[in-house]
């Protein structure tokens, strides 16, 4: 078994396949600039474009959304943190 000198949080493994798609983006657009238009490959690399784009724009949907949802629960912290006996109300609540 190797040693890993350079442990990565969690994090940093799961950001990698969304840090590929633009490499991926990048590639098929190169191919494509060197492939003829009537080379048989030319429409598989067309749809592969297509739908490289469509899952870079659903995943930056997604990061929006996750990041929107971790600013909100931040504001709704702050905002508990300045409310007297908010921790009253607020503990049965976060066992379910």
């Amino acid at each position: 078994m190797r040693e890993n000198k350079e442990k990565q949080a969690l994090s940093d493994l799961m950001i990698k396949p969304v840090q590929r798609i633009p490499r991926y983006e990048l590639l098929v657009k190169d191919l494509l600039k060197h492939t003829p238009e009537d080379h048989p490959d030319h429409p598989f690399l067309i749809d592969a474009q297509r739908n490289i784009k469509q899952v870079a724009e659903r995943i930056n949907k997604g990061m929006k959304s996750a990041e929107e949802v971790e600013r909100n629960a931040r504001i709704v912290q702050e905002i508990e943190s300045h409310i007297e006996g908010m921790e009253d109300v607020r503990g049965p609540r976060e066992g379910l």
